[in-house]
């Protein structure tokens, strides 16, 4: 998060960038699907994935041990991606 003179500085230089050049400014604004996926798709978030995929791989070949290891680490993985560690 940024503070709060940062953030009005931000501002000030996107609002003389959309005054100056407009269509820059419109192009910036809009995000790509692929772009908006990667951002979403972090460390936590793909080892998750990972899990979750394993989790059910092991439930197709019905080994029940594996299926509750990997469902559980998805399980905390994913519930801790959201998190952040902020130092300042």
């Amino acid at each position: 998060m940024l503070r709060r003179h940062e953030r009005r500085l931000f501002d000030a230089i996107e609002l003389r960038l959309r005054s100056e050049d407009p269509d820059f400014a419109r192009r910036m604004a809009q995000t790509r699907l692929m772009v908006r996926v990667l951002a979403w798709f972090t460390l936590g978030r793909a080892l998750g994935s990972v899990a979750a995929f394993l989790a059910l791989v092991s439930l197709v070949l019905a080994e029940g041990a594996a299926f509750l290891v990997a469902g559980s680490l998805a399980a905390a993985l994913f519930a801790c991606s959201g998190r952040r560690v902020r130092s300042e």
